[in-house]
């Protein structure tokens, strides 16, 4: 039972960095998929339509890479394993 709970415990960090990872690839391409569906609905130009493709995944892989590291230490403090 130790064991396996150490496994677990230990294999954490590398899910955690593939959950990170995916994210950010999820959330720098989904921009580039819906570009087009937001320059028609929203009557944007072609410049509004770039930054909006560039700003916005930026944005966001920052919340990630800088929030959302700090969750797993805020747990572990909360749960007293330090």
């Amino acid at each position: 039972m130790q064991n396996r709970k150490s496994a677990i415990i230990s294999a954490l960090p590398l899910i955690y960095v593939y959950a990170l990872f995916f994210m950010w690839g999820f959330a720098w391409n989904l921009f580039n998929v819906l570009a087009a569906f937001f320059q028609e609905t929203f009557f944007l130009s072609n410049t509004a339509t770039s930054l909006i493709v560039v700003v916005i995944p930026l944005l966001l892989t920052s919340l990630y890479g800088f929030l959302f590291p700090f969750l797993p230490k805020r747990a572990a403090l909360k749960s007293g394993n330090r």
